[in-house]
C-alpha cells in the first residue's frame, strides 16, 4: 500500500522539526561532527584522488576537484580545502608504512560517517544491540566506506559531465555565445543540485539503522538540499565579511572550516529530523535493522494510591 505524502504532512513535519530542534541536540551533534571532519577531510580526499587518478592526471584532477568544491561550498572554503588537497599523498613511503598509513586513513575517513550515523540514530531513537559487537563495528565501517565510494563516484561523474559541457560550450560558443552560457549555466546548476540531493539521499537511506520508504528519504533529501543551498549562500556571506582570519591568525583557516562544517551539519541533522517526522506523520511502517532496537522511553508512572498519600502528607 503506497504511503500518501501530501503537502499537509510536509508542513507538519517541518513545523515539528523546528519546534523540536533543541530536543534533538542538533547544535551539540553538529559541533561533534565538525571536530571529526577536521581529521577526516584529508583521508576522504586521498580516496577520491586515488579513484580519480585512473582517469585524469594529478594536475587536471586537482583543478577539476577545486572547481567542483567551489561550486559546492563556495570560494572561501574551497581555498582552505585546496590546501588540504595539495598535501594529501602517500608517495615516498615504504611498503609497511604505506599499509599502516592506508589503514589509518581508512579509519579516519570512515570515522566521520560513523559519528554521523550515531547522531542520526539518536534522532531516530534507535540503538545497536549490545550483542552485535564486532559485526556491528565492521558493518558501520563498511557502510561509511560505501558513502565515501558513492561520494567519489558522484564527483567523478559530475566532473565527466562538466568536461562534456565544456566541449559542448566550445563547439557552439562561436555562433550563439549568450545562449550557450545560459545553457551551460543551467546544466551546471542542475548537476550540482542532483549531486547534493543524491549525497543527502545516501546519508538518510544508508546510515540510519532503520528501514522506511524511499519516497520519504527522497523528500527529506530534496528539502535538505534546498536548505543547504540557501544556507551555503548566507554562511559564505558571513565568512567573507567576518574577521576570523585576522582574529585567529595562522589557525584562521581551520576556524573557518570548522564554522562552515558546524552550520552545514545543523542543516544535515535538521534534514534527518524532518525525514523522521515525515515518516511518522505519514504513518508509514518504520522498522529497525536486525541488529538494532528502538529506544524505549522510560516514564515514571505514579499510581492513584501513591498520589493520594502524597496529597495527605502535604495537607
Amino acid at each position: 500500500m503506497a504511503i500518501d505524502i501530501n503537502f499537509s504532512h510536509i508542513f507538519k513535519a517541518l513545523k515539528k522539526s523546528v519546534l523540536n530542534f533543541g530536543d534533538y541536540k542538533i547544535p551539540k551533534k553538529s559541533a561533534s561532527l565538525a571536530y571529526y571532519t577536521t581529521f577526516a577531510l584529508a583521508p576522504i580526499f586521498y580516496f577520491i584522488l586515488t579513484a580519480g587518478s585512473l582517469i585524469w592526471t594529478d594536475e587536471i584532477l586537482n583543478g577539476q576537484i577545486f572547481t567542483k568544491l567551489q561550486e559546492f561550498v563556495g570560494l572561501e572554503i574551497a581555498d582552505t580545502l585546496q590546501g588540504i588537497l595539495s598535501r594529501t599523498t602517500l608517495e615516498g613511503k615504504s611498503g609497511l608504512a604505506t599499509v599502516v598509513s592506508f589503514v589509518t586513513l581508512l579509519v579516519a575517513a570512515t570515522g566521520v560517517f560513523v559519528e554521523m550515523q550515531d547522531s542520526i540514530n539518536e534522532i531516530w531513537e534507535v540503538e545497536i544491540k549490545e550483542s552485535s559487537g564486532v559485526l556491528s563495528f565492521l558493518k558501520d565501517r563498511l557502510m561509511s566506506f560505501s558513502i565515501i565510494v558513492g561520494l567519489g563516484f558522484l564527483l567523478l561523474v559530475s566532473m565527466l559531465i562538466n568536461s562534456a559541457i565544456d566541449v559542448l560550450h566550445d563547439s557552439i560558443q562561436q555562433n550563439i555565445s549568450q545562449l550557450s552560457m545560459l545553457i551551460t549555466g543551467i546544466i551546471n546548476y542542475t548537476v550540482l543540485i542532483a549531486l547534493i540531493s543524491t549525497l543527502f539521499f545516501l546519508i538518510f537511506t544508508v546510515l540510519p539503522d532503520v528501514k522506511f520508504s524511499l519516497k520519504t528519504s527522497i523528500t527529506g533529501a530534496l528539502l535538505t538540499t534546498i536548505l543547504f543551498l540557501i544556507g551555503r549562500y548566507f554562511i559564505g556571506l558571513y565568512l567573507a565579511n567576518s574577521e576570523l582570519n585576522s582574529v585567529f591568525g595562522a589557525g584562521g583557516t581551520v576556524v573557518i572550516l570548522l564554522t562552515w562544517v558546524y552550520y552545514t551539519s545543523m542543516i544535515l541533522y535538521f534534514g534527518a529530523a524532518y525525514t523522521k517526522n515525515l515518516a511518522l506523520i505519514s504513518k508509514e511502517t518504520v522498522r529497525s535493522e536486525k541488529f538494532a532496537n528502538f529506544i524505549e522511553k522510560k516514564t515514571k508512572v505514579i499510581s492513584d494510591k501513591a498520589m493520594n498519600k502524597d496529597i495527605e502528607k502535604e495537607s
